[in-house]
């Protein structure tokens, strides 16, 4: 236990890093090459790109639920006990930037709607492709690898589930999976994603 969250702590620290690093490279690459070929629209082209960036981080922070009350009236059990949700459920969340004295980095603190908060603690299900980690750590994804959140920066964290195992599992990477859990909503451990399933299992419906 001590070995998972030293590596969802080190990996979390990873994946901040590299989203820094990757929006100051392309921002630097821009910039060059707009200096080198347009040197007289470099500032236009900066405004343009900011009001996109603005427009694409709103998005990112303030998720919306499509359809909200019929999504509302669909949230029950079925005959297993198990509500099956999908990702659009997951986007009843608000993201704020807040600093985290324990990595010296400024992160997303996530506020959760009322229709996560009223799945708390049930089952449900979701299907996804699942991304094995180093360290028997999973995580499923509404993306495949190559453009999950990890790796694309269209996609916010809400589109990743950290699923806990009640012991060793195996799955090929992007293998598209139903799994069910017990829903728990994560706003302060940095060590664990936002949305987590306990007792995580692949789920197959009657």
């Amino acid at each position: 236990m001590r070995f998972l969250k030293s590596f969802t702590y080190s990996f979390l620290v990873l994946v901040i890093s590299i989203l820094i690093s990757c929006n100051t490279a392309e921002t630097n690459e821009q910039t060059i090459q707009g200096e080198e070929a347009f040197p007289d629209m470099v500032f236009t082209d900066t405004v343009r790109t900011r009001l996109q960036d603005t427009v694409t981080r709103k998005e990112k922070l303030e998720p919306i639920v499509a359809n909200r009350k019929a999504v509302l009236a669909s949230l029950k059990p079925n005959e297993d006990e198990v509500i099956e949700i999908d990702w659009n459920v997951l986007n009843d969340i608000v993201l704020e930037e807040c600093f985290y004295e324990e990595i010296a980095e400024y992160y997303w603190c996530p506020e959760f709607g009322n229709i996560v908060k009223g799945l708390e603690g049930k089952t449900v299900a979701l299907k996804g492709y699942i991304l094995p980690l180093q360290g028997n750590y999973f995580v499923l994804s509404l993306n495949p690898m190559a453009s999950c959140f990890f790796c694309n920066g269209d996609a916010g964290p809400q589109t990743i589930v950290d699923l806990k195992f009640d012991g060793p599992r195996f799955f090929k990477m992007d293998e598209q999976l139903t799994f069910k859990g017990k829903l728990r909503l994560n706003a302060k451990n940095i060590e664990e994603l936002f949305y987590v399933f306990d007792h995580a299992e692949v789920y197959e419906a009657d």
